[in-house]
C-alpha cells in the first residue's frame, strides 16, 4: 500500500469535496489491500458525510474488537477519521461563519 499524504483533505472546503477527496484516496488502494481489511469494513458507496462518520465508526469499533494488528484497517481508519476531522472544521466555520462558503456570500 502505497502512503498517503498525512492530510488530503486540507484543500477540501466543502462536503462534497470532502466526499471527492475520500472517493480520490479509496481509489489509491489495490484490490489486494482492500480483501485484507475485515468485510464488514469494506467501503461501499460514500455519497455524503452521514456514510463517512458511519464508516469511521465501523473502522474504529472494529480494530478496537480486534485481538490482532492489522495495519491496513489502521491506514484506512485514518482516511476517515481525518475526513470527519475536516467535515467538523468546515461544519464549524460555517456555523460561525467563516467557511469559504460563507465568505463568497458576503
Amino acid at each position: 500500500m502505497s502512503s498517503h499524504p498525512p492530510d488530503p483533505f486540507r484543500r477540501a472546503h466543502t462536503e462534497a469535496e470532502v466526499v471527492t477527496a475520500v472517493r480520490d484516496g479509496l481509489r489509491d488502494w489495490p484490490p489486494d489491500d482492500l480483501a485484507r481489511i475485515p468485510e464488514a469494513c469494506r467501503p461501499g458507496k460514500i455519497r455524503d458525510a452521514e456514510d463517512i462518520a458511519n464508516h469511521a465508526y465501523t473502522l474504529t469499533s472494529t480494530r478496537i474488537a480486534s485481538n490482532e494488528s492489522n495495519d491496513l484497517l489502521v491506514q484506512l481508519e485514518t482516511l476517515f477519521a481525518h475526513a470527519c476531522r475536516r467535515l467538523s472544521e468546515i461544519e464549524n466555520g460555517a456555523s460561525r461563519g467563516t467557511s469559504s462558503d460563507a465568505q463568497e456570500r458576503q
